[in-house]
């Protein structure tokens, strides 16, 4: 049910700039200059990048294999110099070019030239495409610990039935089925795997399937999503209902108590607006909430149908709601130095906060979580999140096929990890218990509400 990230969402898991302060000197590709001509690896990811006069050239390395992107890594167009550190990133705005994404960092490498050059629309045998992948998951996916999955054991079960690129699928599809990481995709043409778990999800299949609904499973729960939306903003004294970024943000106040909708965590604009207006529209609405929030002595900020989004759109947001300067995530990939995020906000928040979660709190809104929990004057409440924190990696390979892996382990303020297992709240509250996929959720908004209210 999440919203997942984009498959280049990967690109934003590099240091985030915005949140250690670090200000490199950023300069047009269009100015690059011999030294920066060479190889350059990004450990954590695979990803290779040739520069020389001729331009930029961009591979996914694994061991003897390079293959050629395809269009996952989207074109450069800055780049900053730090030793034998590069960083590269996209520019599309001149106000603030570190702000809403980050760059991808890559280290000069003296990587000999591949034995095998591919392009994904290449042929190899079905059982070399097979063990590639498995290689590739082998090699970055940090979770078969967390999952309690053998990986060797899956490996020797599926292989045995790869037979052509149909059956390669099938395999592949039933060797990562037990991950059950919404995270982990496969795809061939039309054909898509997908091998997230979720118990809220068979509920409302089972759900679904008792309703004798002549609609598709799809529209029923999408109805139900919609639903639940609506029955929270219903709580809100009458008047106050106000949205912006798009419908991004939804908030108004019951009584003292303010409310603050975060539907997702990118998408700020309408339409392909580029990112400095998503970040003006972002910006403007916070502060519009604000203003109706002026009589309030407490907020909930409300992430509970929240699939994700961008994680330098979670920390834009949370720095808005943040004490102070404090560490609050750290990012830890294969290969690379660990790297912290630091909350850093203009002046220390003004008010009480209960973060209100539930099993569709995914991804980048997980993200938010953690930032969110580092901070003193907010308590957690709901349900624990779904437990799919990392970026997602894009891998493609030949003979057509594409996966997408987690490849993060990303930690909170107190070093503990949740993939796999969600974010508990502090306090429980039930959202959708069993024989209440409705009703129970405004009704807790409105009891938190009035609990914060008796002691305004």
């Amino acid at each position: 049910m999440a919203n997942r990230r984009g498959a280049l969402a990967f690109l934003a898991a590099t240091p985030f700039l915005t949140g250690t302060g670090q200000s490199p000197r950023w300069r047009s590709i269009g100015d690059l200059g011999s030294d920066v001509y060479g190889t350059w690896e990004n450990r954590a990811t695979g990803l290779v990048v040739d520069i020389s006069s001729r331009g930029i050239n961009i591979c996914h390395c694994l061991d003897e294999f390079w293959i050629q992107d395809p269009g996952l890594v989207p074109s450069f167009s800055l780049y900053a110099m730090q030793g034998e550190t590069l960083q590269l990133m996209q520019y599309d705005y001149r106000a603030a070019p570190i702000l809403m994404q980050a760059p991808v960092t890559l280290t000069r490498t003296q990587a000999a030239p591949p034995a095998i050059l591919l392009a994904q629309a290449d042929t190899l045998p079905s059982r070399t495409v097979f063990n590639l992948i498995w290689r590739s998951f082998d090699r970055y996916y940090p979770f078969f610990t967390e999952r309690r999955v053998d990986w060797s054991s899956v490996r020797r079960a599926a292989e045995t039935t790869v037979q052509d690129d149909v059956s390669l699928f099938d395999a592949l599809a039933g060797m990562l089925r037990p991950l059950g990481d919404g995270h982990v995709n496969l795809s061939r043409g039309e054909r898509t795997f997908n091998a997230g778990r979720s118990v809220l999800r068979d509920r409302l299949t089972q759900e679904w399937r008792a309703s004798g609904s002549l609609g598709t499973e799809g529209a029923f729960v999408s109805n139900w999503a919609q639903s639940i939306k609506v029955s929270a903003i219903s709580v809100l004294d009458p008047g106050t209902y106000r949205s912006g970024a798009n419908d991004a943000l939804e908030w108004g106040c019951i009584g003292k108590v303010g409310y603050l909708r975060i539907n997702r965590f990118s998408g700020f604009a309408a339409g392909t607006a580029p990112r400095h207006e998503q970040i003006a529209a972002l910006g403007q609405a916070l502060l519009e909430s604000e203003k109706s929030f002026t009589n309030t002595t407490h907020l909930i900020v409300d992430v509970v149908q929240n699939g994700g989004g961008n994680d330098a759109a979670a920390l834009f947001i949370a720095n808005h709601f943040a004490d102070r300067h404090r560490k609050a995530v750290t990012y830890q990939c294969k290969g690379v130095s660990d790297q912290a995020v630091y909350l850093d906000p203009i002046r220390p928040y003004p008010r009480l906060i209960t973060l209100l979660t539930s099993e569709i709190t995914a991804s980048a809104a997980e993200i938010f979580v953690l930032m969110m929990r580092a901070c003193s004057h907010v308590r957690h409440a709901g349900e624990a999140t779904r437990g799919i924190l990392s970026s997602m990696l894009p891998k493609p390979f030949p003979n057509g096929f594409m996966a997408t892996m987690a490849y993060q382990r990303v930690f909170g303020a107190e070093g503990k990890l949740f993939e796999a297992i969600g974010i508990p709240p502090t306090f429980d509250v039930q959202l959708f218990p069993h024989g209440d996929l409705v009703k129970a959720y405004p009704l807790s908004i409105r009891k938190l509400a009035e609990a914060a209210n008796s002691v305004s």
